[in-house]
This record gives C-alpha cells, sequence and structure tokens, in this order.
C-alpha cells in the first residue's frame, strides 16, 4: 500500500517503517493497539487515538506525545504517521515537497 497523505500528514503502513527503523512490532487486534520495541523504547499507539506513549524500560520514564492525525485502519492496514513514529524512535525527518517525499535519516 502507498502513503496516504492526510490532513497534510503522512500515513505509512505499520510493520514496514518499524521494521526498517530496527524496531519489532506487535499489533494487538483484540485493543487495536501497535506496541513496537526498539532497544529500551517501547511506542504505544492505539487506533484513532491522537497520542503516542513512549517508555524508556531502562529509566522507568513515559512521555506521552500528541499526533496530528491518529493511526488508522484503511483497507485492512494499519496506517501510522511518518514522523511520530520516526522521532520516536530517534530517526530525524525531513519533508521535501518539491518531490513529495519524507526523507528519514538513523
Amino acid at each position: 500500500m502507498p502513503p496516504l497523505l492526510y490532513e497534510d500528514r503522512v500515513l505509512v503502513p505499520m510493520r514496514p517503517v518499524f521494521e526498517e527503523l530496527g524496531a519489532d512490532v506487535t499489533w494487538v487486534g483484540d485493543r487495536q493497539m501497535i506496541i513496537a520495541t526498539h532497544g529500551e523504547r517501547v511506542i504505544l499507539m492505539e487506533i484513532g487515538m491522537d497520542v503516542l506513549v513512549k517508555t524508556n524500560v531502562l529509566e522507568g520514564a513515559s512521555e506521552r506525545i500528541a499526533l496530528d492525525v491518529p493511526p488508522q485502519i484503511v483497507d485492512e492496514r494499519t496506517l501510522v504517521p511518518i514522523r511520530a513514529v520516526s522521532e520516536a524512535l530517534g530517526a530525524q525527518v525531513e519533508w521535501d515537497g518539491t518531490k513529495q517525499q519524507v526523507l528519514i535519516t538513523k
């Protein structure tokens, strides 16, 4: 599935982006919850909820990050906002408006 532009934000299929950034991802279907782990970081997101919870399990610290758009299910695929997910996993994100591309640097 190609990226989706929604309310001026880019949403992408969750599994490929998490895995490309080195995270393990789990879908909890009965709760419509996404759990991604990357080293000491755990990311929690829920379909339709406009907040991402990032936890550092070594420090025991959690941070709630407001999302401009929530994760969504489109055509039976789970889409997540690329910038919020990438930045929560420590990557840098840039938007190239001329090429209509998202550039991610780990």
